[in-house]
């Protein structure tokens, strides 16, 4: 296809969005940066740039900041956050897990929604394997109403291991 053609950025456009997703950075800033700011596609442009970390450009419409945070925000300060609670487990100091806890679900929240209770349920397991005080976990989880939405209860009993539809069971 000619870089004439009509549908030249359209193509540039799921270029750089197959670059996104292979994690290949580089190629996808170049294929955006070919795609003529005249056109359609590059009103997707500063949500991409947002994505891959970099400034935007443009403050972001609603509707770009709502694709930013589904497709996947910025993966890499994800993967930062999650790299730091799980060091900060292993270092066994209570205050730099519950800190890295609530740096990590805020990050999550942001890039990945759909994994926020996920992550608070491997939480929960790595805080009663690691002894950690259930209200001090509940706290930097967002409180106690948040932590039983996750386990799936009604009340706030003692935990211990099990599963159920909440991903623990309650003891007692």
């Amino acid at each position: 296809m000619s870089h004439r053609s009509p549908l030249a950025p359209w193509k540039l456009l799921v270029r750089a969005i197959a670059h996104f997703y292979r994690g290949d950075d580089e190629s996808c800033r170049q294929s955006i940066g070919a795609i003529q700011p005249e056109s359609a596609p590059a009103r997707l442009v500063p949500a991409i740039r947002a994505m891959l970390g970099g400034k935007a450009g443009a403050p972001l419409t609603a509707v770009a900041a709502a694709l930013v945070s589904r497709a996947g925000g910025n993966p890499a300060a994800l993967r930062r956050a999650l790299e730091a609670l799980d060091h900060s487990f292993a270092s066994e100091n209570d205050d730099r897990i519950l800190r890295a806890i609530r740096v990590a679900l805020q990050e999550c929240r942001q890039n990945s929604p759909g994994l926020v209770e996920r992550l608070k349920q491997h939480i929960l397991v790595r805080s009663m394997m690691g002894g950690l005080e259930k209200n001090d976990v509940t706290s930097a989880m967002g409180g106690a109403r948040l932590l039983l939405q996750t386990l799936g209860t009604g009340d706030g009993g003692d935990w211990g291991p099990g599963r159920s539809r909440g991903g623990l069971r309650r003891v007692g």
